[in-house]
């Protein structure tokens, strides 16, 4: 407790030699202690008092400094914490307070309590109206779903503006589980700075249009089956950015396998991803990316290290369909393991097209990879027969891919490669 001997402030005060202000009752205390005095009756109180004033003042600052602030939503948003939810709260009270704060019609802000204080949920949150904003603090934010077959969140409709936050199940993925973000006819909005964890199919289109949308920096750890899956004929338009998969365990070191493609893609239109990076799975069945039936895919900047695919004949890169015309802008390859299967005598490759699929890849760079059989990996193979076609252009960093190619496969002065 201060003591009442502190006189009316501001003030002056005076030692031998020079004058200081002081404004607040610790400047007065720090004034008297070295030496400095108020002119008029106030006594000068005894070091010993001083000292322990001072120490009460330092005390109370501490205290005050580490208490945590408030949580402020941004202007123009409500805050669900308002409404109920808490990481303290049961998954019942929270879905509850979501849902109120949605049906509020309000932007909505999620402040983040940091990973070890997730907001656990037994529904998934439910964005499918349209027209919502729904916002958490990317890094701290986290929703946990507790019904592991449910879904973490659903978005559909037009307008949306959701993201800053983490989805995850509060188990490991497996067959039954849930997916991550589930899009149900989706259009025109934006979906930015979110990381999924632990789910059957991290992102899916599960039913309605993918179009015009806009997904940057997404990204998926722990997949059971696929980390995006994105399968519409009427998906057409969308941009994405910056979009990260990787399957490593929790613990790090250890690649879980995914069932299917880590990336699939079919039956969209005029799409472009601005650098894909697909890392670190085992790949039971299909390919790192599969692209079928797709018309007018860029990808500008594709990114594959520690991406084993342990299919019989199977490729890395696949673009597979009558439809399907790709470009990949900048193709890199590093450290992963593109060993042919036993008894694969075609061995295997980086780029395939089959069921009349084109694909044009301009410059490859491969360092690092691995292949641990005798038959040859190979840089780039077509199915025959079916008007499938490879095109590579730019350089090309063999590696370990020591066949040219095979079938329909067009490589300018391949002789040159490095």
């Amino acid at each position: 407790m201060v003591s009442p001997l502190v006189p009316a402030l501001p003030i002056v005060m005076y030692d031998e030699d020079e004058s200081r202000n002081v404004s607040t009752a610790k400047d007065y205390w720090q004034a008297v202690y070295d030496g400095f005095r108020v002119s008029g009756p106030i006594p000068a109180p005894p070091r010993s008092a001083v000292r322990a004033s001072l120490s009460d003042l330092d005390a109370l600052e501490t205290k005050i400094g580490s208490a945590p602030a408030p949580a402020a939503a941004p202007i123009g948003y409500a805050n669900a914490e308002t409404f109920g939810a808490s990481p303290t709260a049961t998954a019942a009270a929270n879905d509850a307070a979501f849902a109120a704060a949605i049906a509020s019609g309000k932007a909505v802000y999620v402040p983040g309590r940091g990973r070890a204080n997730p907001y656990k949920i037994s529904v998934p949150i439910d964005l499918t109206a349209g027209f919502k904003t729904f916002r958490g603090d990317f890094g701290s934010t986290f929703f946990e779903q507790t019904t592991d077959t449910a879904a973490v969140m659903k978005v559909g409709e037009q307008r949306n503006n959701i993201g800053g936050f983490t989805l995850r199940h509060n188990a490991q993925p497996s067959a039954t589980q849930g997916n991550g973000l589930e899009c149900i006819n989706l259009y025109q909005s934006h979906i930015s700075n979110v990381d999924i964890e632990n789910a059957k199919v991290s992102f899916k289109r599960t039913s309605g249009f993918f179009f015009s949308n806009l997904i940057e920096h997404l990204a998926t750890t722990g997949f059971y089956e696929s980390a995006i899956v994105i399968s519409n004929a009427g998906s057409t338009g969308s941009a994405w950015n910056n979009i990260y998969v990787n399957n490593m365990s929790d613990s790090g070191g250890v690649y879980r396998p995914s069932t299917q493609s880590p990336v699939v893609l079919e039956y969209i239109n005029d799409t472009v991803f601005n650098q894909l990076n697909i890392e670190h799975t085992m790949i039971a069945s299909g390919n790192a990316l599969l692209m079928n039936g797709v018309t007018n895919l860029v990808i500008n900047g594709l990114h594959l290290e520690g991406a084993s695919t342990l299919a019989w004949g199977s490729s890395l890169v696949n673009s597979y369909g009558n439809r399907s015309k790709v470009v990949v802008n900048g193709l890199a390859c590093v450290f992963t393991d593109i060993s042919p299967a036993a008894g694969d005598t075609g061995g295997r490759s980086l780029v395939r097209a089959a069921g009349g699929g084109r694909i044009m890849v301009n410059n490859i760079h491969a360092e690092g990879n691995s292949n641990t059989r005798s038959q040859a990996a190979q840089v780039a193979s077509t199915e025959t027969g079916n008007n499938s076609n490879v095109w590579i252009g730019g350089g090309v960093e063999r590696d370990i891919f020591t066949a040219a190619y095979s079938g329909d496969v067009w490589i300018p002065n391949y002789t040159r490669l490095t």
